[in-house]
């Protein structure tokens, strides 16, 4: 019983309470679709719409590796 009690709490535990981030990764491929529609496909706009979303991740990115 206590066992399908903790199951119960971690599955709780990991569905979000909100969702912002669903919200604003729509949000942000709505401005980049209407914007570039004709020039980008659907590849390049996902990946472009990742580093934006995740803009705080990529901005300590070392690109200069070599």
């Amino acid at each position: 019983m206590i066992s399908e009690y903790s199951k119960l709490i971690r599955i709780l535990l990991t569905i979000p309470a909100t969702s912002c981030t669903a919200e604003r990764s729509f949000s942000t491929i709505r401005r980049m679709k209407t914007y570039l529609r004709s020039t980008m496909g659907q590849s390049r706009l996902n990946s472009l719409a990742i580093l934006h979303i995740h803009c705080d991740t990529t901005e300590t990115l070392d690109l200069n590796c070599k």
